[in-house]
């Protein structure tokens, strides 16, 4: 299924991790530690060689792992740099809950159409850009940066 890593990842690299509560990446780690994700949870972020105890790689490329699923926090600016690093890393599937793109005027559009021609040219599937992301009660994955805590979910009948 197209959208099944989306969903339900055994790995997910999140980009831009950080611990800083003001962060929306530190709150989507703690989501996913909070929900029992059973998955693989990869920080990437070059100034960090920890994030939550787990190892915190520079770059895509560094990891040695197949990874699902990546979820995009950063500038826009530096997305379309991270999407090329999909390409060398053979990531399929991205999130990008990053905002600063056609909702920001004329140099917003510009970058977004990249992430169309970059994604559409390589086989990336894209979620986004500036979305909340997914959640899935049944395989305990999100990405939302709401608070697990604020949210009431429905009984997994």
């Amino acid at each position: 299924m197209y959208i099944d890593k989306f969903f339900n990842p055994q790995s997910v690299a999140i980009i831009g991790a950080t611990e800083d509560p003001q962060n929306i990446t530190s709150i989507i780690i703690q989501n996913l530690f909070e929900m029992g994700f059973k998955g693989s949870v990869v920080p990437v972020n070059p100034h960090h060689d920890k994030v939550f105890g787990l190892k915190c790689y520079p770059s895509l490329l560094d990891i040695n792992e197949k990874i699902d699923l990546s979820v995009i926090a950063i500038s826009s600016s530096h997305v379309l740099e991270i999407l090329e690093q999909h390409i060398g890393s053979g990531i399929k599937n991205s999130i990008i809950i990053s905002s600063g793109f056609a909702e920001i005027g004329n140099k917003g559009v510009v970058i977004e159409e990249k992430v169309k021609k970059i994604s559409r040219e390589n086989g990336i599937r894209v979620i986004g850009p500036n979305c909340l992301g997914v959640l899935d009660n049944y395989s305990n994955f999100s990405t939302f940066f709401l608070p697990w805590s604020k949210v009431d979910l429905l009984p997994k009948n």
